[in-house]
């Protein structure tokens, strides 16, 4: 009967080790998801400013450029104006 209740026991012990290791997983996990999504959100604000600066500029650069061509500066080297 001792050998059988310490057998009992030891599943008992065993199961509940497993359960403590797989909550213990579980939580760092989850720590670990939520520390990647935090970085994966920064790294994506970061990529949004570096394009949208990027598009402005090339905006102002071509709007200064029409404006020369369209006033007649490269004159000699392109005639798009009347």
């Amino acid at each position: 009967m001792s050998d059988r209740q310490w057998q009992i026991d030891r599943e008992d012990r065993r199961d509940r080790e497993d359960k403590e290791w797989r909550d213990r997983q579980r939580k760092e996990d989850l720590d670990w998801r939520q520390t990647q999504e935090t970085k994966a959100s920064s790294r994506h604000r970061n990529e949004l400013w570096v394009v949208g600066g990027a598009v402005t500029l090339a905006l102002i650069i071509g709007s200064i450029v029409a404006a020369i061509v369209e006033r007649g500066y490269f004159w000699p080297l392109w005639k798009f104006t009347q």
